[in-house]
């Protein structure tokens, strides 16, 4: 399926009450330039820190979002995703960067989100697992 790239998805942000970002959709190409970034600042660590690295990536990790964020460069996406914002200082690249770390992170879950492919959905019993039981009176 083609995406459009020119759609905007304006999101408020969940502890900044009146600012929003409007962030569009990555091309395949994007999401993968991403990715190698990523890549490329795991072999760095790995070449420094090859048991630190090995105990960290392990292949049987669930599938969430937060280990799909760990896959790509969150600069890079943030850098292609973000057409606009709610605050007075313009969007540019520069000011993408000046961004807090919660408001990064959450930003970067968003957009992962919007492009992958929807997360598994859980088991009957894993639902009913997490359920909350009602006090007793």
């Amino acid at each position: 399926m083609l995406i459009d790239v020119n759609k905007v998805d304006t999101i408020s942000h969940p502890d900044e009450p009146g600012v929003t970002f409007g962030i569009r959709h990555l091309r395949g190409t994007e999401m993968d330039d991403a990715s190698n970034q990523q890549a490329k600042k795991m072999v760095t660590l790995w070449a420094e820190q090859l048991d630190s690295f090995s105990k960290t990536a392990r292949p049987d990790r669930p599938d969430t979002i937060a280990t799909r964020v760990q896959k790509y460069d969150v600069s890079t996406l943030l850098k292609y995703a973000i057409v606009n914002w709610s605050y007075p200082e313009p969007t540019t690249s520069d000011n993408i960067d000046l961004l807090d770390g919660a408001t990064r992170d959450w930003l970067a879950e968003e957009v992962v989100t919007r492009n992958t492919r929807p997360l598994p959905r859980a088991s009957a019993s894993e639902s009913s697992s997490k359920s909350v039981e009602s006090p007793t009176s």
